[in-house]
This record gives structure tokens, sequence and C-alpha cells, in this order.
């Protein structure tokens, strides 16, 4: 993630503002990490601000938040089931129909 410094004309609706923006006396008009609308940039336009910082949306990372996501997803998936079929399991015997929703749960369907 890094932030970038782009005009308001041209900073894409629902960017991330990375600072707050400030007018000319130093007050605060908008707390960083506000998301950019088209009413606020023109209210912004309107009061002199023609500059924000925003935070730049690295592909990668999203990719990998994703990924990560995905996994921590399974993984509670594998704990709900074990829990769910822990008596079936502590005897020995393995539950066809574990092997059914295990697939479906982990793979999405079967």
């Amino acid at each position: 993630m890094s932030i970038v410094s782009m005009s308001l004309d041209v900073a894409p609706d629902a960017a991330v503002l990375a600072r707050p923006v400030l007018d000319e006396n130093g007050n605060m008009l908008v707390a960083a990490g506000a998301p950019l609308t088209a009413g606020l940039k023109s209210s912004l336009l309107r009061r002199g601000v023609m500059e924000v910082a925003v935070v730049e949306a690295n592909a990668n990372a999203s990719a990998a938040a994703d990924s990560r996501d995905a996994v921590l997803a399974r993984q509670a998936a594998e704990a709900r089931l074990l829990h769910l079929f822990r008596h079936v399991l502590r005897s020995g015997q393995v539950s066809p129909l574990f092997q059914i929703v295990s697939r479906y749960r982990t793979e999405g369907s079967t």
C-alpha cells in the first residue's frame, strides 16, 4: 500500500484518503480514511482544495489478502466440521456424510 498525491479532478471515486484534508486555516474538512465520493469531491473543489493524498491499492496486496482470507475460511470450515463430527471421528469411523460435507465446505460444491 502506498500513498499518492493527485489532483482532485482525476482522483477515482471510492479512493480512500491517506491524510486528512485541511482548509487554508488548518481546519480539518475530511478525516483520513474517508472514501471519496462525487459529492465530496465537488464540495472540496468549491472550498479550493485541488489535491488530495489517496491510498493506492496494490493489486498484489489485494490478491494476497484474498488468498489469505480463502485459507482462513477453509481452516474455519474444517475446524467446524471436525467439531460437528467429533463423536464419529473419535470412534474411528469415517462417515460418508462427513466426507461429502467436508468436500462441499472446503471446495465449494460437490
